[in-house]
């Protein structure tokens, strides 16, 4: 059984030659550290606006103001007292929001 792929317009994805448009916008959520910073600079490195934060609240001024095509949101991050902030930053971005594990 082959699996059913969407059609590419229903996939938002980030394309790096649209460069100074919302489609290249990626927000890292992601404590800080050498993760952090390699994982910011190959964005970077591919053309993509890359913000990296550190907190769930200060992603979510930063989805208010930036309006990020792409959430990439650290699960470490979900902790109770942030779990309510991270479902807001899910409801508010643009596009989709891919937790990522270690």
């Amino acid at each position: 059984m082959s699996a059913m792929l969407p059609d590419a317009d229903e996939v938002p994805v980030a394309h790096p030659a649209d460069a100074g448009s919302a489609n290249d916008r990626v927000l890292l959520i992601e404590p800080a550290g050498p993760r952090r910073d390699s994982f910011a600079q190959a964005l970077r490195s591919e053309g993509f606006l890359t913000e990296a934060v550190g907190t769930a609240e200060i992603a979510l001024e930063l989805v208010r103001a930036w309006h990020p095509r792409l959430v990439l949101l650290d699960v470490s991050l979900l902790t109770d007292g942030s779990l309510e902030v991270c479902k807001q930053i899910c409801e508010m971005a643009d596009g989709p929001t891919v937790l990522l594990a270690s």
